[in-house]
């Protein structure tokens, strides 16, 4: 998404789509991701109703260096430009997983090629050079670089004055063989203007979990599991303490849960079904004690949920899983039930 809103800007000042759009987009969580084909066929349709083939180099000049977290700052905080490289060729995927980014040497210059698993339009093609060369600035504009160019596979355009605003006036090389920056290789090992070593790191840590998370996630509906039972008290957290803990909005959380076939009330059920499970099997507790736990305002309508969990009273589960010891003490209560036994129930 964080890609997705230089071209939310640019649609909206052409006055060609319905406000009701925007609404959506500003809703959208900023890490959530949107399928790179889905992203770059609305890009064609963007075009196809404006017209303006230059839409690509336009939303590229909306992006700002940072806007796409902490890869723009490994990059920027590196020490050198071949270190600089290296975390943006590593930490790519974070904003594109279709995207890579590889460094060769051919006649004293340095290639920095980007190579899509995907074909794309030359509109995409256009974002991409421009929103790379604008969020790793810190690099391209850093005086350490001679001999530097933007490189595209297109013929020159009749918009070709677009590119001079979007690059700032860098020289840009059409028809090239592949598409992506080049400068001279003997700048490989000066030092960044931006180099922090120590802020290097810390970037580079957050960076590394961010990566190893995106390769191996952890489905949402156990993170929400393990919130749920780690702050389930009095009744359990609501779905805004959950969301709030996760660093996701309400919407987002319902929607991504929704894509794994779950919702937020159907995973708070099954917590509280097992807690109320183990509770009444465990036998320590009366059914008040437990209805209060389990966030139940009445007895009453504990021992309702239970029998439509169970199809049985709480009285009925405890003395069919006590050991057969005890059976014969579980008797249905009376009005002087004792506190093992728990209170009248209703059945």
């Amino acid at each position: 998404m964080r890609l997705i809103r230089p071209f939310v800007k640019v649609a909206a000042a052409t006055g060609a789509f319905p406000e009701e759009l925007f609404a959506y987009f500003a809703t959208l969580d900023s890490e959530a991701r949107v399928p790179a084909q889905v992203a770059h066929q609305a890009l064609e349709a963007a075009i196809a109703t404006t017209g303006d083939a230059a839409f690509g180099l336009k939303a590229a000049r909306e992006y700002i260096a940072g806007d796409c977290g902490a890869i723009d700052y490994a990059v920027g905080s590196a020490p050198t430009v071949i270190d600089a490289l290296g975390v943006a060729g590593k930490y790519i995927r974070l904003a594109n997983d279709v995207l890579q980014m590889r460094v060769e040497m051919e006649g004293g210059r340095v290639q920095v090629r980007l190579e899509n698993d995907m074909p794309l339009s030359r509109a995409s093609v256009d974002f991409q050079l421009g929103a790379i060369y604008r969020g790793l600035a810190g690099l391209w504009k850093s005086e350490a670089l001679s001999g530097f160019e933007v490189c595209i596979t297109f013929p020159s355009p009749a918009y070709s004055s677009e590119y001079a605003l979007t690059f700032g006036g860098v020289p840009v090389r059409f028809d090239a063989s592949f598409s992506g920056f080049a400068f001279d290789q003997a700048c490989l090992t000066r030092p960044l203007r931006g180099g922090d070593a120590k802020l290097h790191e810390v970037i580079r840590r957050h960076a590394d979990t961010m990566l190893e998370r995106m390769l191996h996630p952890e489905r949402l509906t156990e993170r929400v599991r393990d919130v749920i039972a780690k702050e389930f008290r009095g009744g359990g957290p609501s779905i805004a303490r959950v969301a709030d803990l996760l660093h996701l909005s309400e919407r987002t959380l319902e929607r991504k849960l929704e894509r794994e076939g779950t919702t937020f009330t159907a995973l708070f059920d099954d917590f509280r079904q097992r807690l109320a499970f183990h509770h009444v099997g465990e036998r320590t507790l009366d059914f008040a004690e437990i209805a209060e736990i389990l966030g139940f305002s009445q007895q009453s309508a504990f021992h309702r949920a239970f029998k439509r969990w169970t199809g049985q009273t709480p009285l009925h589960y405890r003395r069919a899983h006590a050991p057969a010891v005890l059976r014969g003490r579980l008797r249905e209560p009376t009005q002087g039930a004792s506190r093992y036994q728990g209170r009248p129930e209703s059945v």
